[in-house]
């Protein structure tokens, strides 16, 4: 597996100026430098220690997956280790701060019940795989609870976020008044079920199970496509395979099709190397024929609607907290002599320079 469990936290690190943010609200002033501080986060102090301990489980990961580890005390292994590393726990103490500030919380139950599904997923339940990969990336138990706990803080806080968003009835209604454009349909359309499935035995096989009263997506595992991936799917004449546009507009509403043999052009230019050896479609239409020019009504739009303004305003949002909290979170950022990130780019590869750590 390596270091799959650490590195699932880090990639959820990484992508927390995109994911969460905090409120207007933030403490003005960081607590003063320790004399073993490397940098201070609000009142989260990050000692000398913690970044040498990150620095060798860095530099673990890198051996185990047998990657180049500049020497210690260039400007190379600066860097590509040691500023990484540093960017990290402070993006750490950050994280935590902004949680502080927003009463957002996770509790020893909630992170090992994270780590146990993920140990399940990863080594099927095998304590002893699990424990020899922690060996080998010289990681503890620790270590990995305290990446649980940053990845749940992370996704509380983006939940505490969406929440503060609302859409009400007169904002879903206004949109559709002042957007009625959006909803004429330019060819004749209809809402459709349907699975794709990359053999005709594993399309007999859902198409028996849908006949029998189960639903596309209980049938999409095994699938190349399925409509429970994009709900509500509406197909327009002239957007997709001949095959299943016959079908489509052939069918009565929530009549179950046949096997549908995906059309050969289809398969060329979009299945091309999926079909066993050939692909099939198992279809129910949802909806009656909406011929073109027809517009949708108010009823069958509204949800969709309320959807769409719900995740652009969250999105909006969730951009605009995270802009104040990047500012905020420098005010009461502050490095020991010797810490602080590059200004400008860092010098070329192989130069030696003062060591950092």
């Amino acid at each position: 597996m390596g270091r799959t469990l650490w590195i699932t936290c880090l990639a959820a690190l990484a992508a927390l100026a995109a994911a969460c943010g905090g409120s207007s609200s933030s403490s003005s002033t960081s607590a003063k430098l320790g004399s073993d501080d490397v940098a201070v986060v609000g009142t989260n102090h990050i000692t000398k220690s913690d970044l040498d301990h990150q620095i060798t489980l860095e530099v673990a990961a890198m051996k185990v997956k047998q990657q180049k580890v500049p020497k210690a005390g260039t400007s190379s292994y600066t860097s590509t280790v040691v500023q990484p590393v540093l960017a990290y726990l402070v993006q750490n103490a950050q994280v935590h701060d902004i949680a502080k500030q927003l009463s957002v919380t996770v509790t020893p139950k909630q992170i090992q019940s994270q780590v146990t599904k993920a140990i399940q997923q990863y080594y099927g339940g095998d304590q002893t795989k699990y424990h020899a990969d922690l060996k080998k990336y010289k990681l503890t138990d620790q270590d990995i609870s305290d990446q649980f706990e940053l990845t749940l803080l992370e996704q509380k806080i983006e939940a505490k976020l969406r929440k503060q968003v609302q859409v009400t009835d007169k904002d879903v209604l206004d949109y559709y008044k002042s957007h009625q454009q959006l909803y004429e349909t330019s060819a004749d359309s209809r809402t459709v079920d349907y699975v794709l499935l990359p053999s005709k035995a594993a399309a007999e096989k859902a198409h028996a199970a849908l006949a029998s009263g189960k639903t596309f997506a209980q049938v999409a595992p095994g699938s190349i496509d399925d409509s429970s991936h994009h709900e509500p799917f509406t197909f327009s004449k002239g957007g997709g395979d001949k095959a299943f546009e016959d079908a489509t507009f052939s069918l009565k509403t929530n009549e179950l099709s046949g096997l549908v043999k995906v059309d050969k052009a289809y398969t060329q230019s979009s299945l091309a190397g999926q079909c066993k050896p050939t692909c099939y479609f198992v279809i129910r239409p949802t909806g009656d024929i909406q011929k073109a020019g027809a517009k949708k009504s108010f009823a069958e739009v509204k949800d969709q609607i309320r959807t769409q303004l719900l995740q652009s305003r969250q999105q909006a949002h969730i951009q605009s907290v995270v802009k104040k909290l990047e500012a905020q979170q420098k005010k009461v950022t502050r490095y020991a002599s010797g810490y602080a990130p590059p200004k400008t780019s860092t010098p070329s590869a192989g130069t030696d320079q003062q060591p950092t750590s």
